[in-house]
This record gives structure tokens, C-alpha cells and sequence, in this order.
């Protein structure tokens, strides 16, 4: 009977963080038990039955962000750090799994020579050197999902540094911004930054705000048997003909 009722429960974590055993339930979606732990991450649990036995499901919801924010607080003690990533003069350590994550450009180059149980150095084009600034602002983004641009200076060298290292997330989201808030930029330098990084919303939204030049009014030479006044100099000129021929 004891073995009987072993093998019908199972460990769940209850909020006193202490091991209890709970008869199994056998429903499909079954009530979820919800504890918040020292760590701040809040914890559902909930029991089903499964081909070979009953199953918890331990789902805790904050795990992400916890992460998140305990690889931005290594980054900022650069503890574990494995990648250098030197744009110009500048050398900045990071984790490189979590640029890889993030960037296409780092995964590639990452990948094409990885060297394990070493600090390995990504060294940017050259054309990145005059968007240096904008490294820590596209980390801060890659670490956290959240950057803080300065819209007058640093919003056009995010979008072309996010634009050559390929985090289309930082992209995507800079593009929304310039095109609604275009009319505050200067025009002619957004339509270049738009066809040099080839983004054809950037190159529209400018091409629509240039003002139209305006022409001046055509001004038609008089027809023959016109009646309108004649300047003074052509009618004396008429005059002095008429009285040369006669």
C-alpha cells in the first residue's frame, strides 16, 4: 500500500521551499501552484500524467530576465568574459554566447574560428571605426533587450552599427523610430544613410519630406498681333524704321 501511494505522487515545491509529496492529478490542465523564492523569479508548478508516469511541470517565469540581468552584471565585473570585440582603437570584453545570440555577424564570426578554453578577439571592419561610440549602446541591447539612444547624436551610429553586425531586433526597432520621427533629422543626411545601409522605408520617408523646389513662372514671348503694351525701346526702334524707309 506505501509503494502503491509513492508511485501515485510526486515532489512539489511548495512556498515554504521544502519537498512535500502530493497525490498526482490526472487532468489536462491542471491548477497551477505559484511560489515566489529569495530570488525574485516566481515559480508555477502543475502535474499531469504521462505515458510513463505522472510529470511536474516546473515553468518560473522571470528565469529569462534573471539571467539577463546576472550576464549584465558580469559584463559590467568582466568576470567569464571570452571574446574581445575591437572596433578601431577601442577593445571591449564580452560573452560570447550572448553576442552570438543576438548578432548574425558575431555567430558567423564566431563560428568560423571558434578557439575553446581561450579569449578570442573580433576585430570590425574598418568602416565600423567612425560608429565606436555606439558599441556599448548595441551590447547594452544584446545583454538586456533595452538600449538607451541619444536621439541627437548616437541615433544614426546605432542604426549603421546594428545594420553592419546584422542585430535586426536594434535594426527593426531604430528604422520605426527615424521613419516617424524623420521630420526632426536633418533630410539629406537620413536619405544617404538610407540607400548607403540600403533601407528603402529610411530613403522614402525622406524623399516624401523634401520640399519641392519652386520653379519660376514661364515668361511667354508676345505673339504676333499682340495687343499688349510694347516697352518703350521697341516702339522707338519701330519708329526710327519707319522713317528711314520712307
Amino acid at each position: 500500500m506505501a509503494a502503491s501511494t509513492a508511485a501515485s505522487s510526486i515532489f512539489t515545491t511548495t512556498a515554504g521551499s521544502e519537498m512535500a509529496l502530493r497525490p498526482a492529478q490526472t487532468q489536462n490542465k491542471p491548477p497551477q501552484d505559484q511560489a515566489i523564492h529569495s530570488t525574485g523569479v516566481s515559480c508555477s508548478t502543475s502535474t499531469f500524467d504521462a505515458a510513463d508516469g505522472p510529470v511536474v511541470d516546473l515553468a518560473c517565469d522571470g528565469h529569462g530576465s534573471a539571467a539577463l540581468a546576472s550576464m549584465r552584471e558580469m559584463l559590467s565585473k568582466q568576470q567569464l568574459c571570452d571574446v574581445t570585440v575591437v572596433i578601431g582603437t577601442s577593445e571591449t570584453p564580452a560573452h560570447r554566447v550572448v553576442i552570438a545570440s543576438g548578432s548574425e555577424f558575431f555567430r558567423l564570426a564566431l563560428s568560423a574560428s571558434p578557439k575553446p578554453g581561450g579569449c578570442e578577439r573580433v576585430v570590425l571592419p574598418a568602416e565600423t571605426a567612425s560608429c565606436a561610440e555606439a558599441l556599448p549602446i548595441v551590447l547594452e541591447c544584446l545583454y538586456g533587450g533595452v538600449a538607451q539612444v541619444p536621439v541627437q547624436r548616437g541615433l544614426t551610429g546605432v542604426l549603421r552599427l546594428a545594420s553592419l553586425l546584422r542585430v535586426e531586433t536594434l535594426r527593426q526597432r531604430c528604422i520605426a523610430h527615424v521613419c516617424t520621427h524623420a521630420a526632426r533629422l536633418p533630410l539629406a543626411e537620413l536619405r544617404a544613410l538610407g540607400e548607403e545601409l540600403a533601407i528603402p522605408e529610411i530613403v522614402e520617408v525622406a524623399r516624401a519630406l523634401q520640399p519641392t523646389p519652386v520653379q519660376a513662372p514661364h515668361k511667354a514671348e508676345p505673339a504676333v498681333g499682340d495687343k499688349r503694351v510694347i516697352p518703350v525701346v521697341e516702339v522707338r526702334v519701330k519708329v526710327e524704321e519707319r522713317v528711314e524707309n520712307a
